[in-house]
């Protein structure tokens, strides 16, 4: 339940994030935008603010969910003593805001990139929550068919860390990527035309 309300909620601000900037440049908006004192950093910064605001209420039903899972599986404490339950939906809650934080970011710069906003919402969610798995499965894959005399096969510590490392390189260079480009060539991607 927790996995499937985060996964929409991702969604949602991949579209929301990549259908911003797109929608105002397709209104007109994002040119008189451009024609003010404004910087692109307080257009960027005001952006932001329009997409936490919202996403506040999704994200406060989200976390209220959450803690509410939380609470009964501590009680019905389905793993031992409650202790496996609650960190693994703490991680989850503090992954799913750092997959926002990512998200919202390369959803501005590919709704700029990409003609379409369903697509520049398709490509970020991929980026950003599909591909660190893709990446997991992949080292998981190697792993098994390395010869078992390495002692890498069957070793949870060595898969958790090659997830987590997979998971934290994909969103930070992604995030990183989709910053720099908007800061560096804002006007340059604001002033693309599609036909």
């Amino acid at each position: 339940t927790i996995v499937l309300l985060h996964s929409v909620l991702k969604f949602q601000a991949a579209s929301l994030s990549s259908r911003m900037l797109a929608g105002k440049r397709q209104s007109g908006e994002l040119e008189l935008l451009l024609t003010t004192p404004y910087d692109e950093d307080k257009i960027l910064r005001g952006c932001s603010l329009e997409l936490k605001r919202s996403l506040f209420w999704p994200i406060l039903f989200a976390m209220g969910v959450d803690l509410v899972l939380l609470i009964l599986g501590w009680r019905g404490a389905w793993f031992g003593d409650g202790l496996g339950w609650a960190f693994l939906v703490v991680v989850e809650v503090i992954w799913m805001l750092l997959n926002l934080f990512s998200l919202s970011w390369v959803g501005l710069l590919l709704g700029l990139r990409l003609a379409s906003p369903s697509k520049a919402a398709s490509r970020a969610f991929f980026y950003v929550v599909v591909l660190p798995w893709i990446v997991a499965i992949a080292f998981a894959g190697l792993a098994a068919m390395l010869p078992s005399s390495l002692g890498l096969v069957g070793v949870n510590p060595t898969a958790a860390a090659i997830f987590v490392l997979s998971l934290l390189f994909c969103n930070s260079f992604f995030t990183g990527w989709a910053i720099n480009e908007l800061r560096d060539r804002f006007r340059l991607l604001a002033a693309q035309t599609w036909t």
